[in-house]
């Protein structure tokens, strides 16, 4: 069965799900509730994999699978002469190959879920668990893109501060890209980085009317900051912080279903979407525990794409802006 739920719940903004069921054997769990919950939750604690380009499809894959993602091409303004036909354009650019290397799970046991789904604070209290853990792992790995970008889309030292200049200079790397002013964004580890950086406009300076998303500190140079702490999980021997500046479409976040258990096995799972991210849901009875065992888990791959070392289509937007920790 294949339909559209709008679920609403306490700290969740209303948002569109699509969905697709198994036949349910286990009358008293009600799984939509449990995986919409665990969506909203990994929407507001992912920082990165909400600022890049997301793609998800409903077609069932598997670990190590390679999927084609389309991407488009730049398009230019052509004049139009009297009695001319028009420029025609191909905006449909090449197909980029991304494997799905990555299938992480949450795991856990629920002993009363009549009890719990009776109180939506104690289903809350389990899926926001584990959509932490899964956005740890999602952001962990898009903050570790930087070392797809090469050299000559490299600013500052691990020996340097944050400042304004290494901002500036990042910039005029995408600018001399023609890089598109929307969606410009840059990551930090924290958000005492920015501090004393001249024209960093923190949110309480910003006005009512600029909309602040989830992990947003703040805007310079027309780049939104936000604070990912994930990024101090890539420092290295050498001390040098990675901290990002790039434009949406220079990381792809792709996701897709992974297989429902076949209908015999005991265990029943669904799968769910929200804002181009899918998760599936598994769950059954642990009859050594006693409760119901539920898991959360996403296939995904990361891709990095208009390469420095592909310019047939174009440098990858994406800086690499080196500090000290």
């Amino acid at each position: 069965m294949k339909n559209k739920l709008w679920f609403i719940g306490e700290h969740a903004p209303l948002s569109s799900y699509t969905l697709n069921t198994q036949a349910d054997s286990h009358s008293d769990f009600i799984p939509t509730l449990w995986a919409s919950r665990a969506l909203a939750f990994f929407h507001q604690n992912a920082i990165m994999a909400g600022l890049v380009n997301q793609d998800y499809k409903q077609e069932i894959q598997n670990l190590g699978d390679t999927v084609n993602v389309q991407i488009f091409n730049n398009l230019v303004a052509n004049t139009k002469l009297p009695d001319t036909p028009v420029t025609k354009q191909t905006a449909q650019g090449k197909k980029v190959p991304v494997t799905l290397s990555y299938h992480k799970e949450a795991t856990f046991l629920v002993e009363d879920v009549l009890g719990a789904q009776a109180k939506l604070d104690i289903v809350d209290g389990y899926m926001r668990k584990a959509a932490i853990a899964l956005a740890n792992d999602v952001d962990s790995v898009l903050t570790a893109q930087y070392a797809n970008v090469g050299t000559s889309m490299t600013v500052g030292t691990g020996a340097t501060a944050m400042t304004e200049a290494l901002i500036l200079s990042g910039r005029r790397k995408l600018n001399m890209m023609e890089v598109p002013y929307e969606d410009r964004h840059i990551v930090v580890p924290d958000f005492e980085d920015m501090l004393k950086v001249d024209r960093f406009t923190a949110n309480d300076k910003l006005g009512s009317s600029v909309a602040i998303r989830t992990g947003q500190i703040g805007m310079i140079h027309g780049f939104r900051v936000y604070e990912d702490p994930r990024i101090w999980n890539l420092v290295g021997s050498g001390g040098a912080v990675h901290n990002l500046m790039f434009h949406r479409d220079g990381i792809l976040f792709v996701t897709r279903p992974l297989p429902l258990p076949p209908a015999d096995s005991g265990t029943k799972g669904i799968y769910m979407e929200m804002d181009g991210v899918g998760f599936r849901l598994l769950y059954s009875y642990d009859n050594d525990y006693l409760a119901t065992k539920i898991t959360v888990d996403v296939l995904y791959g990361v891709k990095v794409v208009h390469h420095p070392t592909d310019q047939t289509i174009y440098k990858a937007p994406l800086i690499d802006i080196q500090t000290n920790n």
